[in-house]
């Protein structure tokens, strides 16, 4: 499996930080790695997406 692994440190909240995490449809606006989701995310629950290595 391939990973990429970072660390920064944040100036919010854990609360703002969650929001933005969880704004699924914002992602494409900032996230270098991550265009689109093949289904929409729900909080809880896990998702496999059969292929990826």
């Amino acid at each position: 499996m391939k990973k990429i692994e970072t660390s920064i440190i944040i100036k919010a909240t854990i609360e703002q930080v969650w929001q933005v995490l969880t704004d699924f449809k914002t992602y494409p606006e900032w996230s270098p790695t991550i265009k689109s989701f093949g289904q929409e995310p729900v909080l809880g629950q896990l998702f496999s997406h059969a292929g990826t290595t």
